[in-house]
Formats: C-alpha cells, sequence, structure tokens
C-alpha cells in the first residue's frame, strides 16, 4: 500500500499535478515520520514502534478517509469512532506486519538443516499468499491467516487510546496549502488537514447538553484524493466526483456587462466563453497599465508633467495594485475612490515616502487603470452609462429604480436623498420639514 501510494507521487509529477499541492502530495505516509523520532508516551510507544512509520501513516490517513467519505452533510466524524477503527485497524496490521517479518528471517537464512526444509518451504508459501492477498485487498483472508500469530489481543481500551494518539498526531502534523496559482495576491494559506472539533448533542430528549470531539477534514484533502482516483481510472475524465462544492462569482459584473453587450471579446476577457486557457483580466489591466505608462514615461516631461510619474510607477504596476480598482468598476467606483484604493497599495509597497508625491502618483495610476478599463471593456462601460441615465429620468420623477427579474422577482431600489426645506406660516414662525 505504501508503494502504491509512492508510485502515485511519481504519476502526479510525472503529468505535473502535484507542483501545485506542495503539502497535500506527500500527506499520506508523510506526516507520521517526523513523529517517530520523538519520544512517546510510555503507554503508547510500544504500539507505535510496532509498525513502520509509513504504514502506520497509510492506515491511519485511509481509515479517517474511509470514514470522512461516507459523511453526507459536515465532512466530519467523531472522535471515538475514527479511534476505536483506526485502533483495531492499527493492531491487524501488527500481526500481519509481524507475520511478514518471520517469513523474511528464514529467506534470509543460508543454511536450513534438513528438517527445517518443509517447514521453510510451507513459510515461503504462506507469505506470498498473504502478500497476494494483501494486493488484492482481501483482508479478511489475511485476517484468518495471521490470527494465530504469537501477539497477545490488544483489548478495545487500548485499541480505543491508541487510536486516539494516533488521531492526535495527526492533526498536529499534516497541513494543507492550497495551489500556488491561487494565492498570487496573498500570503501562502497554510492550514491544518484535519481539526479536532467540539459538537454539541442536539438530542430533544436529553436534558443534559452533552459534547462530543469531531474531526473535520479539509476539503482540500478529499479533493486529493478524488484525483488520485481520476489519474489511476482508465478514463479520468469520466470520474464523478461527489464532494460538496462551494463556489464563488469571478468577476461576475464584468461577465453580465459582457452578457448584456453580446460583446466576444469581453466575454472572452472574463472566462464567460471556453478558451485555449483561462483568461485573468485583472493581468489584462495590469499590462495595458504597464504599457501606457511606459508610454508616458518616454515623453519630454517639460510637455507632458505626467512623464515622471509614469517613470516612477512603472515598476510599481502589477495585479495586485489594479484588482480593487477592477473589481469595483462595475458598482460605480469614483475617479476619487479609484485614487484611494490604488493609493493603499502604492503604501503597501512603501517605494514612494514622500505623500505629495505619493499622492501624485496614486492620482496619474487611477486615471490610467479608468482608461485602459474603458479600452477593454468599451461596450460594458457604455451600457453602465445608459442604465445610468435611464435612473435619473426614473428619480426624476421622484420614484426608486425597480424592474422585474426572468423568475417574477421584484427588484426596488429606493435610495432617498433627505432633505431640509423652511416653511413659513401665518404666524411668522418658521418651522423645519
Amino acid at each position: 500500500m505504501v508503494e502504491e501510494y509512492r508510485e502515485l507521487e511519481r504519476e502526479m509529477c510525472e503529468k505535473k499535478l502535484a507542483s501545485n499541492l506542495p503539502y497535500v502530495k506527500k500527506l499520506f505516509f508523510g506526516w507520521f515520520v517526523p513523529q517517530r523520532t520523538k519520544k512517546q508516551k510510555a503507554a503508547f510507544a510500544p504500539y507505535i514502534d510496532s509498525s513502520p512509520a509509513d504504514k502506520m501513516a497509510i492506515i491511519v490517513m485511509h481509515k479517517m478517509m474511509a470514514l470522512l467519505m461516507t459523511v453526507q452533510e459536515d465532512m466530519s466524524v467523531r472522535v471515538v469512532q475514527a479511534a476505536v477503527q483506526i485502533g483495531v485497524a492499527t493492531e491487524q496490521e501488527v500481526r500481519i506486519h509481524s507475520f511478514l517479518e518471520k517469513t523474511q528471517m528464514y529467506q534470509r537464512k543460508k543454511i536450513v538443516a534438513p528438517t527445517e526444509e518443509s517447514f521453510r518451504k510451507d513459510v515461503e508459501i504462506r507469505r506470498k499468499h498473504v502478500k497476494s492477498l494483501i494486493r488484492r485487498r482481501k483482508i479478511l483472508e489475511v485476517q484468518k491467516l495471521v490470527k494465530d500469530e504469537e501477539i497477545k489481543p490488544w483489548g478495545r481500551d487500548t485499541r480505543a487510546k491508541l487510536g486516539c494518539r494516533l488521531v492526535e498526531l495527526l492533526t498536529e502534523t499534516a497541513y494543507v496549502q492550497p495551489p500556488v496559482n491561487q494565492l498570487a495576491d496573498s500570503p501562502p494559506d497554510i492550514r491544518p488537514a484535519f481539526r479536532h472539533l467540539f459538537r454539541i448533542s442536539n438530542d430533544p430528549g436529553q436534558k443534559v447538553v452533552k459534547r462530543y470531539g469531531v474531526i473535520e477534514c479539509d476539503p482540500l484533502v478529499l479533493a486529493e484524493l478524488n484525483l488520485s482516483e481520476a489519474i489511476k481510472s482508465s478514463s479520468p475524465r469520466t470520474v464523478i466526483s461527489h464532494l460538496p462544492i462551494h463556489q464563488d462569482g469571478s468577476r461576475n459584473g464584468l461577465q453580465h456587462y459582457a452578457a448584456l453587450g453580446r460583446d466576444a471579446l469581453e466575454a472572452a476577457a472574463v472566462n464567460l466563453v471556453a478558451g485555449e486557457k483561462s483568461a485573468d483580466v485583472y493581468s489584462e489591466i495590469a499590462a495595458r497599465v504597464h504599457d501606457i505608462m511606459v508610454r508616458d514615461s518616454n515623453k519630454d516631461p517639460a510637455t507632458s508633467p505626467n512623464a515622471l510619474l509614469a517613470k516612477l510607477l512603472i515598476g510599481q504596476v502589477d495585479r495586485k495594485l489594479v484588482k480593487q480598482t477592477v473589481m469595483t468598476s462595475v458598482y460605480g467606483v469614483t475617479y476619487v475612490g479609484a485614487r484611494e484604493q490604488i493609493k493603499r497599495r502604492l503604501e503597501e509597497k512603501g517605494q514612494i515616502t514622500d505623500d505629495g508625491l505619493l499622492f501624485n502618483a496614486a492620482c496619474h495610476a487611477a486615471k490610467v487603470t479608468m482608461s485602459a478599463l474603458g479600452e477593454i471593456f468599451e461596450a460594458a462601460r457604455a451600457i453602465m452609462g445608459w442604465l445610468g441615465d435611464c435612473a435619473k429620468i426614473i428619480v426624476s420623477e421622484n420614484q426608486p429604480v425597480h424592474w422585474t427579474t426572468p423568475l417574477r422577482l421584484p427588484v426596488v431600489q429606493p435610495y432617498f436623498k433627505t432633505e431640509r426645506h423652511d416653511k413659513n406660516f401665518s404666524s411668522g414662525v418658521g418651522f423645519a420639514a
């Protein structure tokens, strides 16, 4: 089983799938090994040391993942349930390992007495049979063959305590990290692969509130398992995943405008239509802004006052600088708002320390970014302008903007501005209304 996962890792590296999951690809047999060098508690040491670290890691991960994959809702399993099953599986593996080790000792003997020859052949046959059954995952048959192994039964209490300790080691040492290409604008998000949480029993028949421990798995680990199943399949594209998928929008506003305008170029820029590779509108805008800065920097400062600002900004234009402005452009971000957004990004970079120069640089970068947006999303900007004109006409009649969606859902935007009016009555006293 360990070799199977090592082979899986090699396949993922060859297919360039493992490089994006550096903390997951070795999780199955890597998390437990460092713990073997630590001094374990006396109660657990003999059991933890009774089997190779990589095998122990596989047992714990397999049992944990098997339990989690059967859960339908919250992707968590009770600690007690996991501990007992892991303890039972560990005891069985120790028996198998002990049997294989003993049979291997007979193989290594160079001189065998005549009376032992038949016994040696019998041991070799049993060893090959056991290994064959393990490869074919015939666990029950393996258990029957090694049940007579001279190992004292551990007992339920020992299995449960050992299982708890192994689960504890798993939650302390196993970590995952999302794919690198999802972390362009933020520091690495390294997080635990498994978390120990407490839940409250909501059984209405109980008078006393009880808490119970659960182990919750990071969705990335389960996704990795599905990926491995697809890789091993003869037809990876037909493998169906039943994992719950949390979806979030990406550039939804620009996608809506591209769809409203039936603009193929704008649709391609926001992945509304299929392309050879995924488009990144933020990087595209950043590249356009950079080109404009380079062009402006070559102008004569005497006739073009922004030339020096452009030269200052060339090395600071990147995806992160323009992202927030592009993202909020569809919500009507103003020039002032864009300037403040870009000013904060420039402050984070720390390359411009003079406040006045920082303000002027942010002003110029905001203008160029808004201009680049208008160039790429010309139809979207025209639609935004038309909708704005419609809103002005509607509110001029003292009516809120409202419409009904294709699903017959009424939408109303009753934005009213509070004003102060002075009224003069016959008494001559003014009242504010």
